[in-house]
């Protein structure tokens, strides 16, 4: 923002004044994954590599080992019973 005066108009669309509250304005800077403390983007970032890290192990594993779809032998009311 260049230097100078800025004007702001500030509505009652929701009004604070019922319970004691203020309104304000936060001027702050930002970067490319979030706001001045990184912690939250870094986050993100390691529970997507996480997921995707799993996704691609998960697909691995059923193109090597597909499970049988529809085998009833599987179901565990028809497993003998046990001694």
């Amino acid at each position: 923002m260049a230097k100078g005066t800025y004007e702001m108009d500030v509505y009652m669309n929701f009004p604070v004044s019922e319970f004691g509250g203020t309104k304000s304005v936060v001027i702050s800077t930002v970067s490319w994954i979030g706001g001045k403390n990184p912690f939250l983007g870094w986050a993100y970032i390691a529970a997507a590599s996480l997921f995707v890290l799993l996704a691609v192990i998960g697909l691995g594993w059923h193109c090597l080992k597909p499970r049988k779809l529809g085998d009833m032998n599987l179901l565990s009311w028809n497993q003998p019973p046990a001694r």
